[in-house]
């Protein structure tokens, strides 16, 4: 299959995820050695999707120094120094700064509510609750799973 490239781009800062099926899982791999611009892997690294099994590989965080354009540019370019591009099977992008790099890029931007339920629920699916403290705000999401589709949604939400 290929590798997702996410992208957050806040307001002081910009990190990457990669993601990718076991497939291209040894991309990944050889990235994470080659590169130091990665944060350690969290505990659960690999999770279930409805497409089967995914692993995750997130960027640090790096500073924008005003230039949010120009900071994103430079770390997709080191990311595809080691990263065929043809192995990029799709792109978003969230965050303060997401649909500026949406548009410039020509991806789409997704929501950040809709991006943090999405992640929890797939990392950590027995969480219910989570605070997220970014540079511009500050955010809480109560999450829950549906009855009968056993999907994770947003049942709650606030935004400071």
């Amino acid at each position: 299959m290929g590798i997702f490239l996410g992208i957050d781009l806040g307001t002081v800062t910009i990190k990457i995820a990669l993601i990718s099926d076991s497939l291209s899982d040894h991309i990944l791999r050889d990235v994470s050695n080659q590169v130091h611009i990665f944060q350690p892997p969290p505990q659960k690294t690999k999770f279930r999707t409805k497409t089967g099994i995914t692993n995750l590989l997130v960027t640090k965080c790096f500073p924008l120094k005003g230039d949010p354009v120009q900071a994103t540019y430079q770390l997709i370019t080191t990311l595809l120094n080691f990263i065929p591009p043809d192995q990029i099977i799709g792109m978003r992008s969230c965050g303060s700064g997401g649909k500026l790099i949406a548009d410039i890029i020509g991806i789409n931007c997704e929501n950040e509510f809709r991006a943090l339920a999405n992640g929890v629920a797939a990392l950590y699916p027995n969480v219910s609750t989570v605070f997220e403290m970014g540079g511009q705000n500050s955010k809480y999401l109560g999450l829950e799973k549906h009855p009968e589709t056993g999907i994770i949604g947003i049942a709650d939400y606030e935004k400071s």
